[in-house]
């Protein structure tokens, strides 16, 4: 594929990030609000794709944000599949690397949400560091093995 192609599917894959994919999750977190709203818990809207939980007991208070998935990682991971060309099944994987780790993280906020500590820092855990370094790291894998594919033909020709 050439770098012009490249470019322009990167251009308008930023687009429809923005325009389309940004009000979606925008729309979802509206949707999800009142779930987290609801328990017992202070909230405030970090953003308009965030609520922050936050924890108090009698000597402990925690903050935990609660994204909604295809972010910025999401973005950057997307552009980066793109300009190594990978498939469309590549990029079909990193949006399942996004919608299960982020139902981990929900399902995780849910039993949180009861008063156990333990499954609200699961779900930080997950949001903050397992979903951006497997979409970070889904496209360096990529890079890695076609390398080791392109060395294995060399070695066999």
């Amino acid at each position: 594929m050439s770098i012009w192609k490249k470019l322009i599917l990167t251009t308008a894959f930023i687009g429809f990030y923005f325009l389309i994919l940004r009000p979606i999750r925008s729309y979802t977190a509206e949707i999800i609000r009142p779930i987290v709203k609801t328990q017992n818990f202070e909230t405030y809207n970090q953003s308009s794709v965030s609520t922050t939980i936050i924890y108090s007991s009698k000597n402990l208070t925690k903050e935990f944000p609660f994204k909604i998935p295809f972010g910025m990682f999401f973005l950057f991971s997307t552009i980066s599949l793109i300009f190594i060309s990978a498939g469309w099944k590549n990029f079909g994987i990193l949006c399942l690397i996004q919608i299960f780790f982020w139902l981990i993280a929900f399902v995780s906020m849910l039993f949180g949400s009861k008063g156990n500590l333990f499954f609200l820092e699961v779900m930080d855990m997950i949001l903050r560091y397992l979903l951006p370094l497997s979409s970070l790291g889904f496209p360096a894998y990529l890079i890695i093995q076609k390398r080791s594919n392109a060395e294995i033909d060399s070695y066999e020709s």
